[in-house]
């Protein structure tokens, strides 16, 4: 929405992305104000209507679900949507969910997503299924990332927008 709107103004990508920190931290603000007076929306915020409100996220990443076990866009512009690797690599992560979600330890359970996606990304390792290596040839095993590389910027036009949706 907001690096849409920058970049139809003509902005480039620093522009853009020091504009977005700037300005998500203003309205991340907010938030804040909001949080200090949520409790007095009980009564009108249920556990019917977060219920229902969760289901209806839900629901709407189901395409998106469907999608990326098939491989994604990427295989669907190569006509190797729903191939064996794909679907076996998204039921080795899925089922990896059920069996760690279903432990008795509760470390297990909380932790099932993380090593289920650390699994999924071994097994794709295996399955030759990763891109080659596209880091520049000069770059380090770790690197410190610098703060603000962007700087900050405020696009007073996105403020309210973002305002709204955090």
């Amino acid at each position: 929405m907001g690096g849409t709107a920058l970049k139809t103004g003509g902005a480039d990508v620093p522009t853009m992305m020091a504009a977005l920190f700037g300005t998500l931290m203003l309205a991340s603000c907010t938030e804040m104000v909001i949080s200090r007076v949520l409790h007095l929306a009980r009564r009108v915020i249920t556990p019917l209507v977060s219920g229902v409100v969760v289901m209806i996220i839900g629901l709407s990443l189901i395409q998106v679900g469907l999608t990326s076990i098939g491989g994604g866009y990427s295989a669907m512009a190569d006509h190797t949507f729903g191939a064996p690797k794909n679907l076996l690599l998204a039921g080795i992560v899925l089922g990896l969910i059920i069996i760690l979600n279903r432990q008795r330890n509760p470390y297990l359970r909380i932790a099932s997503l993380v090593i289920a996606m650390a699994a999924g990304y071994l097994a794709a390792w295996l399955l030759d299924m990763l891109p080659a290596n596209t880091a520049p040839a000069d770059s380090s095993l770790i690197m410190v990332p610098t703060p603000l590389y962007y700087g900050l910027g405020i696009d007073w036009n996105l403020l309210l927008p973002l305002m709204l949706v955090l």
